[in-house]
């Protein structure tokens, strides 16, 4: 794996000396392709999409993480080399339940691993929120706060401030229950869930 510095956000960040190298893991697609249709339905029954029904263009919120950057301000370097672990944590995680057989997850040996997946989703939140809380909304706020009962964890996707969020369910939650929490988000009228399925 050849050397590559950390979020190449734009060329001021290239030959920052901000490198992930050591961190990364060389990565293929073994444990994935051979994850059987019943963990990917499992993992697919555990996985919700919800629009927040608010868009916000991506370059605004990059600006402002270059900005941050390039200001070296405190605690960036030290976030961006933890959201590089939390990549590899993700995918050992994805090949741990790729390894399983369908008996072990019928026998709900996979929930560990989806709640594992739903901390590590929290923790990124956390450090994104602390060094760009532009990335939020009241909006998102509310949603995640609505969630937060049924899931394990939920995140952001893409620049953040609109868009969509993830969460990964708890055993326990029902799509109908999802759908009814987003519902009564009085603070996101226009939020809703999207019917998603990860092709894994």
């Amino acid at each position: 794996f050849k050397q590559k510095t950390a979020y190449e956000i734009a060329s001021c960040l290239v030959g920052s000396e901000m490198c992930i190298r050591d961190r990364l893991i060389s990565y293929s697609h073994s444990a994935l392709d051979g994850m059987s249709e019943a963990t990917k339905a499992f993992i697919n029954s555990r996985f919700a999409c919800v629009f927040t029904g608010t868009v916000r263009l991506a370059k605004t919120v990059c600006d402002s993480v270059v900005t941050t950057w390039q200001r070296r301000d405190a605690g960036v370097e030290t976030a961006l080399t933890r959201c590089a672990d939390l990549a590899v944590e993700m995918y050992q995680v994805f090949a741990s339940l790729g390894s399983k057989s369908p008996e072990e997850i019928a026998r709900g040996d996979g929930e560990f691993d989806i709640a594992r997946l739903g901390a590590l989703l929290e923790t990124h939140k956390s450090l994104q929120q602390s060094l760009w809380p532009s990335i939020e909304s009241p909006t998102i706020r509310a949603v995640y706060e609505a969630l937060a009962p049924l899931s394990h964890g939920s995140f952001i996707c893409g620049a953040g401030s609109g868009g969509h969020i993830i969460a990964l369910l708890k055993s326990s939650a029902t799509a109908d229950a999802v759908t009814d929490a987003v519902r009564s988000c009085s603070s996101a009228p226009d939020a809703r869930v999207v019917d998603v399925t990860l092709l894994l």
